[in-house]
């Protein structure tokens, strides 16, 4: 009726009503691309844990220590909370790509569309471990795991991700990646870390970017760091 109101106006050559936009496509079912779900030696095996009680993550926080998270992202559970010790300021310098991807590989939803976390059933934290002003990565580390082990925080049984490498003595910037090393290689990260396994807390840790035989004798107290590691 309106836009026959305007037509009748000796004023108006044409009048339409605008189209209202239209729903965004579902994205396709990526599920079938995680080989990683599948069973050994393709995968870990999530894909028959979550046919078993508690395979799904349930009852369960994990928290993500590192950076660049989308938290918004449409794949991934609502109301993802950031947790920083009091006082300090997390900054990100390389785009919301990184996080996002580790977050989503254990908890995007179980929705029949994008990818299926590995633990989608759990609930999931970020704690960022690039905080400004702050003198070493690797201390900001140990801060954060002694942070989110905290009173009203995790709980014995609930995990943290420790995302993030350190230099070893094999390091040379001009290598990439090679010669990185498992973060406990610095002591107050290992001194944290033992203090989480002895408060009932599972501890993951990445460790292989830097392409490092651990076992190597190059990785002994003599170079530097914490040895032997966990």
């Amino acid at each position: 009726e309106l836009v026959d109101a305007f037509q009748r106006l000796s004023e108006v050559e044409f009048a339409s009503a605008v189209p209202l936009p239209m729903q965004a496509p579902t994205p396709p079912d990526f599920q079938p691309l995680q080989g990683y779900l599948n069973g050994a030696t393709d995968g870990i095996g999530a894909s028959y844990a979550w046919t078993r009680p508690g395979g799904t993550g349930a009852n369960v926080t994990i928290v993500d220590l590192e950076y660049s998270w989308n938290l918004d992202h449409l794949d991934l559970p609502a109301g993802i909370e950031t947790w920083i010790p009091p006082g300090l300021t997390a900054i990100d310098p390389y785009g919301p790509d990184h996080g996002t991807s580790v977050v989503g590989e254990m908890g995007s939803l179980n929705n029949g569309w994008g990818t299926t976390g590995i633990a989608h059933g759990a609930t999931f934290k970020v704690a960022p471990t690039l905080l400004g002003n702050w003198p070493s990565f690797s201390l900001a580390i140990a801060t954060q795991v002694s942070y989110v082990i905290g009173p009203g925080r995790l709980v014995p049984g609930d995990v943290i991700l420790v995302e993030g490498v350190v230099a070893g003595p094999k390091y040379h910037s001009n290598n990439g990646q090679v010669g990185l090393v498992p973060a406990e290689w610095d002591k107050p990260t290992y001194d944290a870390i033992v203090t989480a396994i002895g408060n009932g807390i599972h501890v993951v840790e990445v460790a292989g970017n830097g392409s490092q035989n651990l076992d190597h004798p190059t990785y002994t107290r003599s170079h530097g760091g914490h040895y032997p590691f966990l």
